[in-house]
């Protein structure tokens, strides 16, 4: 049984690292670019009777792409917070449950897209829009704080972050500028 969780640990540990260590450049090209082409000519290629089939292929890469990209938060948001000082005031479980919301609420507005288009522009469904909202700026709240927290060995408050806050927003780019502080961190 120890044996199962060392190995189940040992995995974990491998997939951390790729994603540590992978460019954003990389993600955005293999995750992004690519599958948008291989739409495109799959869409060429098939007939043209079916739009419940032409929508589910163009939110699969965009799908591909939020997961990867998302996966890419998780393993960061959790590696940093196991280099965080003993003082942080930071809750990996809200960041955890923010990330699973907007999976599963992005799952739920493709398929519901998909399948009811009338449904979405419900008012009754403003208040779940709002909190996915939420939820995206909470997980680009939580690692850059916990990025400068890890680097200043400290609690800090936001006004020590909004820099690197601000930098996270500019995607592709402002996650490319940050990769080599966070490689910097874990190549300790």
């Amino acid at each position: 049984m120890e044996n199962m969780k060392n190995n189940n640990s040992n995995l974990f540990q491998e997939i951390e690292n790729s994603f540590l260590h992978m460019t954003v450049i990389r993600l955005f090209f293999d995750f992004l670019i690519c599958p948008i082409l291989c739409v495109f000519v799959l869409i060429a290629v098939l007939p043209d009777n079916n739009p419940k089939l032409d929508s589910m292929l163009m939110y699969l890469p965009i799908l591909l792409f939020w997961i990867m990209l998302l996966g890419w938060f998780y393993v960061i948001g959790i590696s940093l917070y196991k280099k965080l000082p003993r003082e942080h005031n930071m809750n990996i479980n809200f960041f955890k449950f923010n990330l699973i919301y907007v999976v599963l609420y992005s799952l739920f507005v493709i398929i519901i897209d998909i399948i009811y288009k009338e449904i979405l522009y419900n008012i009754s469904l403003y208040i779940f829009y709002l909190y996915a909202g939420y939820s995206i700026l909470y997980i680009l709240y939580f690692i850059p704080k916990a990025l400068v927290s890890v680097e200043k060995q400290r609690a800090i408050r936001f006004y020590d972050c909004a820099d690197v806050f601000i930098i996270f927003w500019f995607f592709p780019f402002g996650i490319l500028a940050l990769q080599s502080r966070i490689r910097k961190i874990f190549n300790q």
